[in-house]
Parts: structure tokens; C-alpha cells; sequence
């Protein structure tokens, strides 16, 4: 029990760590909030604006481009990479790649999309799947036709309107979609605040004058190494409780979905993962002759793997824009497996079994990074203590 309370003690010492990143994770949430304001539930049509790339070149490709134009902006493009960066910088819904033969084989037909923008996805794919279905019906009926011909009665086809039904903003995709970008940013938060907040506080429970001072009453080191542990763990709760309070306050319907429960499961199993690093950089900073070059330590390694983390796992930038030899390596962190997941989330409200799978085995995957941290963690303070490091 004395161990519990010099933790905690030492937790009170670092209420500015936590008003810095908690002030951070605010001011992005706050930013977030304002450009991504809901949809209206008002019953209208809306336009996509839409990236093509044309390599077909043909009557048939002008023909299915006047029909992608005729309610949205189209723009060509040269590159698949051009329109990822537009996707990148919003300004475009999806892309389409048009190859030689579409209307005879509709693989020929590839989308560009963002994940964490799955509505784009879901839009083009209608559109698409739409007009040659259309075009293929119209050519198995009047087979002499020519495509700018089959294109007009498409096109006469597609003017009767059906009557749609708009959902609400609590069932849109694109609100469960947006949760993933507020899910990611508090995958940062929690790495710069509990790897800065734990690892200091191990520094300061290890030191030369704490361990003097149980001297004077001896304790068994895995007993106390098991107290510092559980209360590592119990003040990771407490931070991921708290800060997805913050989001849930904001998303009252969140918790209404699937998705959403598993966006908070995820959370906590990369909080255990983080808790865990936080307690292996502890141990690898403590030690050594003085306290401020411990804390110094233990600051540099919470900047490091909180911005390397998020930059090479999908945290701050969509994973399909990152190289795949940078994502191998980044699959040897649970951040990946955290912002996989969140995508995951982000392209379907309804979870089949596979989705299910695939995000079951992905947190499975986190909770076995935060054991053999811990693991390695332990091994250390032992390593450390038979050396007479403390």
C-alpha cells in the first residue's frame, strides 16, 4: 500500500503534463469539431467532385465521363499519385481509373478512395456499377446502337428520379468515419502523455533516494515491482476513461453502434500496450547519477515514439499513402495494429463476421505487445537490481 500511495503522490507532481497533452488533444478535438459539422437532414441531391484518369481514350470513355459530369466535377488527372494527394487535401470525393475495354469487363474500372472517407467509395461504386449495368442492358436489347446512342437512352434512363431516403446523422457512415480521425489523435495524446507522466514517475519511485529510503523497510522487489505496475496500469484507465469521456461527451451517439464500442475496446487495448512502454522506458532511464538526467531521458523517449509512432503508423497520415516498406516496419508496433482497426471501423457501419475477425485478432495483437513489454520491463528492474543499480 505505500507503494500505491508514493506513486500516486508522484503522479500529483505532474498535473502540467497532463494539461499539456489533455490541452493538446482539446484544441485538435475543438478544430476537428468545427470542420467536420454534421450533415443536414434535409432530403436533397449533392454533388461529388471527382478525379478521373482516362486511359481508354475512346467514344465510350467521353460518353461515361459526360454521365460522371452531368451532377458532379470532374477533373482529369495524370497520375494515380496525383489524385492521392488530392484525396489527401479533400479536395476531391474519389477517383476513377478508366482502362481500355470498361464496357466489357467493369474490372477494368478501379476507385481511388480514401478509407477514412467511405461514403466517396460508396458513391462511386454506385455510380459506376449503375451506368454499365445500364449500358450493357441497353446493348443486349438493341445491339446495331452505337455508344453515344446506348449513352442517350442511358442518360433518359437515369433522369427518372427515385424517391431516396436520407438517414439521420447518428446513422451516416461519415459520422462513425470521422470518429476514426478522433480516435487516432487520442492514440497520440496517450502515448506523449502516459509515456511522460509513468516513465517519470518510475524514474522518480527508483531513485537513489526513494531506494535509500526503503532501506529502511525492506520490501521483496517483486512485490514492489507488482505495485508499481498495477498502479502504472490503474493510472492508464483512469487517462483513457477520461479522455474518451471527452469524445463520447461530444458523440452521444457513439455508444448507440457497434463500431463505437469497438472504437473504445481498442483504445483500452492500446492504452495496456502504451502503459506497458511506458513502464519499459521507466526502467531504462532510471539509474543513472542523477534525477534530471533520468527525467531528461524519459522526456526525449515520450517525444520520440509518440511522433515516430504516429507518423509511420497512420496516426497523423492516411495508411495508403505510406510507403509499404515503412508499414512492414510499423507492424512491429501497436500503434499500427490501433490505426488499422480505426480504419477498419471507418468503411462500414455494419461489422460482418470477417470485419469482426480481423479486429478481434488486431487487438489481440496490442494486448501481446503490452505483455512482452511489461515482460521486458520486469527483466530489466531485475537485471538492473542484481547489478545494484538502485
Amino acid at each position: 500500500m505505500m507503494n500505491f500511495k508514493l506513486f500516486f503522490q508522484l503522479v500529483k507532481s505532474k498535473w502540467h503534463s497532463f494539461l499539456i497533452y489533455i490541452g493538446i488533444f482539446l484544441v485538435v478535438f475543438a478544430l476537428m469539431l468545427m470542420f467536420n459539422q454534421p450533415a443536414s437532414k434535409t432530403y436533397q441531391a449533392y454533388s461529388c467532385e471527382i478525379a478521373v484518369i482516362d486511359h481508354d481514350q475512346s467514344e465510350a470513355a467521353e460518353c461515361f465521363k459526360s454521365y460522371l459530369a452531368k451532377e458532379n466535377t470532374l477533373t482529369e488527372y495524370q497520375s494515380q499519385e496525383e489524385i492521392e494527394d488530392a484525396l489527401f487535401l479533400r479536395m476531391v470525393s474519389f477517383g476513377i481509373v478508366i482502362e481500355p475495354g470498361f464496357l466489357q469487363d467493369a474490372s477494368k474500372i478501379s476507385l481511388i478512395y480514401d478509407p477514412g472517407m467511405s461514403s466517396g467509395s460508396i458513391q462511386g461504386q454506385r455510380m459506376v456499377e449503375e451506368y454499365l449495368q445500364l449500358m450493357n442492358s441497353c446493348h443486349q436489347l438493341s445491339p446495331d446502337l452505337s455508344n453515344r446512342e446506348l449513352h442517350a437512352q442511358v442518360l433518359s434512363m437515369l433522369d427518372t428520379k427515385d424517391q431516396v431516403q436520407m438517414l439521420g446523422d447518428s446513422q451516416m457512415l461519415g459520422e462513425l468515419s470521422v470518429s476514426a480521425d478522433y480516435f487516432n489523435i487520442l492514440g497520440y495524446a496517450l502515448m506523449g502523455l502516459m509515456i511522460n507522466v509513468i516513465g517519470e514517475c518510475i524514474v522518480m519511485m527508483f531513485g537513489r533516494m526513494v531506494y535509500i529510503r526503503q532501506q529502511c523497510a525492506p520490501q521483496k522487489p517483486r512485490r514492489v515491482v507488482f505495485f508499481v505496475f498495477a498502479s502504472s496500469l490503474i493510472l492508464g484507465v483512469l487517462i483513457i476513461l477520461s479522455m474518451c469521456g471527452i469524445i463520447v461527451l461530444f458523440q452521444k451517439d457513439l455508444l448507440s453502434y457497434q463500431n463505437g464500442w469497438f472504437y473504445l475496446s481498442n483504445a483500452f487495448c492500446f492504452g495496456f500496450a502504451i502503459t506497458a512502454i511506458s513502464c519499459l522506458v521507466g526502467m531504462i532511464a532510471s539509474g543513472h547519477e542523477t534525477l534530471d538526467m533520468d527525467k531528461n531521458m524519459v522526456t526525449m523517449f515520450s517525444n520520440v515514439i509518440a511522433l515516430t509512432f504516429s507518423f509511420i503508423s497512420g496516426l497523423f497520415v492516411p495508411q495508403y499513402l505510406i510507403h509499404p516498406v515503412i508499414l512492414k516496419f510499423a507492424s512491429l508496433t501497436p500503434a499500427y495494429w490501433y490505426a488499422k482497426t480505426n480504419n477498419l471501423l471507418a468503411q462500414t457501419d455494419v461489422l460482418g463476421t470477417i470485419q469482426i475477425n480481423e479486429i478481434l485478432q488486431a487487438q489481440g495483437i496490442i494486448l501481446l505487445f503490452g505483455v512482452v513489454f511489461l515482460v521486458l520491463a520486469y527483466l530489466l528492474y531485475r537485471d538492473k537490481r542484481q547489478r545494484q543499480a538502485f
